[in-house]
């Protein structure tokens, strides 16, 4: 009621949201599970996007301290379980746009507390930006911050520089995501390892059984799972299937990590290149497995031989999932020169997510112009470029969708 009132009482909110905080302060407690379960980020989140206004127009102090108690229940309880599924809640219902709007009064608050609300610009905001629903939602609020007076208040404000990094971060991941869209489907590789042939995915069979693999053609199909390891493959991706247990992240974010992972490899190529003539210039580049920690900020990139290789179990996997999470280091190891390995590491909340992809043919021989044409890097930008890139990025998104464009702009590149 006190948060819904349209005449805010500061001393009933700060209450209320002390309440919140307090019994939040054991994570694994039921109650903060249930508040959690009853949407508590949403309500929280919608109270400071009201909040935002009242906080700017009234001279009690005592809102202040509301706005305090709110961003600070955000700020712990944003990572509770899994991270992602309340990161992008409290996006959707107006994260972004409270912090812009309370901006103007952040310089009042005493360091500690300024430090907290800075933490979820600077800190938890960017390592969810690896998530394809999480991307689509701060895209959608920053569209609607940019026609507004929100940009300009908080480019003014104490958090100025901050927002300025975490904008310009987004703005190259919704880049990303868009020329990911448009290219995953111009790469689907056969995965007989006798064939490995490269095409539109129009051109290849899927597996009816997992629906995860492709086949150029049905005797590459049959060769795969006579001759191959696609019977072992498939049994074990349906089973994870039948489990019946909830993914970590949904399918579409899992497929967009996936892509991500390879993407960000290419992107670094050159750095991982020079990684191993540092610290292994004796050893083949096809041994090498890449592991990559998006958990920090900046990324860390690193490598590890393909043949002592062995992937830490994740605290949520199933035991069929890190079987077939074997299955695939095994098939990489009896096949270096034909695969790379990728191991992407994320921010899941209290803990972590491993996404493992792996890229066919010989991933490190790559060249300049294949780099161009398949997968490029993505500098940092001045600030016309980033307008320039959501541009673009809303332009291969609607391309896309119109089928009779997308004809005739492919006509033309031939």
């Amino acid at each position: 009621g006190a948060l819904k009132s349209q005449r805010h009482n500061p001393t009933h909110l700060t209450i209320y949201m002390d309440f919140l905080n307090s019994i939040s302060r054991v994570s694994t407690h039921p109650l903060h599970h249930a508040l959690l379960s009853a949407n508590v980020i949403w309500i929280v989140t919608t109270a400071l996007v009201q909040l935002s206004v009242t906080v700017n127009i009234s001279s009690d102090p005592a809102f202040l301290d509301v706005m305090i108690s709110g961003f600070g229940y955000l700020r712990n309880c944003l990572e509770f379980t899994d991270g992602f599924m309340w990161v992008a809640q409290s996006v959707n219902s107006g994260l972004l746009q409270a912090l812009c709007d309370c901006s103007p009064r952040f310089s009042e608050l005493d360091p500690d507390n300024y430090t907290m609300i800075e933490d979820i610009v600077d800190d938890i905001l960017p390592c969810y930006l690896i998530y394809r629903s999480i991307i689509q939602a701060v895209d959608s609020a920053l569209i609607k911050i940019d026609r507004g007076s929100h940009k300009a208040r908080v480019e003014k404000s104490i958090l100025g520089s901050s927002w300025k990094r975490f904008y310009e971060f987004a703005q190259e991941r919704i880049f990303v995501l868009a020329q990911i869209d448009t290219q995953k489907g111009n790469g689907t590789t056969c995965d007989n390892i006798k064939c490995h042939k490269i095409g539109p995915r129009e051109q290849f069979r899927r597996c009816s059984a997992c629906l995860n693999t492709f086949y150029c053609s049905k005797e590459c199909q049959a060769t795969a799972w006579k001759e191959g390891d696609h019977k072992t493959m498939c049994k074990l991706k349906q089973r994870e299937c039948m489990e019946g247990q909830a993914a970590p992240v949904t399918k579409r974010d899992y497929q967009f990590m996936h892509y991500f992972s390879m993407f960000d490899a290419h992107a670094h190529l050159t750095e991982l290149r020079a990684i191993a003539h540092r610290d292994f210039p004796n050893v083949p580049l096809h041994f090498f497995t890449i592991s990559i920690n998006h958990t920090k900020r900046p990324p860390k990139y690193a490598l590890c031989d393909i043949r002592t290789y062995m992937l830490t179990p994740h605290r949520d996997s199933t035991l069929n999932a890190e079987a077939r999470n074997e299955a695939l280091i095994e098939k990489v190891q009896m096949h270096p020169e034909r695969f790379t390995l990728i191991d992407m590491t994320v921010s899941a909340g209290q803990g972590t997510h491993v996404v493992l992809a792996l890229a066919t043919g010989d991933f490190w021989k790559l060249d300049e112009v294949e780099r161009e044409e398949g997968v490029c890097t993505v500098p940092r930008r001045s600030k016309r470029d980033v307008e320039l890139g959501r541009v673009v990025a809303h332009l291969l998104r609607a391309m896309e969708k119109d089928l009779a464009l997308k004809a005739i702009l492919d006509e033309e590149d031939e």
